[in-house]
């Protein structure tokens, strides 16, 4: 986890890759680098904030808006079958990232905010 109150890794990743975080009511940039083992997402804190939230590539977020887009098409269409089967895709992905949410607070020992 990446933990912008402190401008650094938390404790025990090592550096890899740089993140900006960019504070909008001040225009302040905070970089730190951390260890992201998975390049389309991260857990990351930001300053202020008492629980770390998911940060995700702009290219990842698109493909999920898509295949939501595409579950509204096919009820558009009628297509129930073809909505269910893009839906159940969808979820595994979102699950995906819960689970790397979870396990990201459990290994620091933080409680799950839901």
């Amino acid at each position: 986890m990446i933990n912008l109150d402190h401008g650094r890794p938390a404790s025990g990743a090592s550096p890899a890759t740089n993140i900006t975080h960019r504070d909008e009511q001040s225009a302040c940039l905070t970089r730190c680098t951390a260890q992201v083992r998975r390049p389309n997402n991260a857990v990351v804190r930001l300053p202020g904030r008492r629980f770390p939230g998911l940060l995700i590539q702009g290219d990842s977020l698109s493909i999920l808006r898509g295949d939501v887009a595409e579950v509204v098409e096919a009820f558009d269409q009628g297509d129930v079958d073809a909505a269910r089967e893009t839906a159940g895709l969808l979820l595994a992905d979102i699950d995906a990232l819960l689970t790397r949410y979870s396990a990201a607070l459990d290994a620091h020992k933080i409680a799950r905010p839901y």
